[in-house]
């Protein structure tokens, strides 16, 4: 697979179609492995369900977003972002 010039494995035929429509968040988890993605399945600005991109980084947590216009909310006050966002990822 290769995404904005970036070439990698998928681990099975239906990864590809989920590394392209998260394309940004598939570069993040190849150029910076160090980073935990939170698996939020709400946005913690909004409490809408999150859309693929939108997403910001508190740390080394990605976190999703329902948009990417909530990105500046979320640097208003991360932490509080953060533990909000952890209550709708898996357990």
């Amino acid at each position: 697979v290769e995404i904005q010039g970036y070439e990698f494995k998928v681990c099975a035929d239906g990864c590809e179609a989920k590394a392209r429509e998260n394309s940004q968040i598939t570069l993040v988890h190849l150029l910076m492995p160090d980073v935990v993605d939170i698996r939020n399945t709400r946005c913690p600005i909004d409490g809408e369900p999150v859309v693929a991109n939108a997403f910001c980084l508190i740390g080394n947590n990605l976190v999703h977003l329902s948009s990417q216009k909530h990105v500046a909310q979320v640097k208003e006050n991360p932490a509080a972002a953060l533990a909000k966002a952890r209550e709708s990822a898996p357990r």
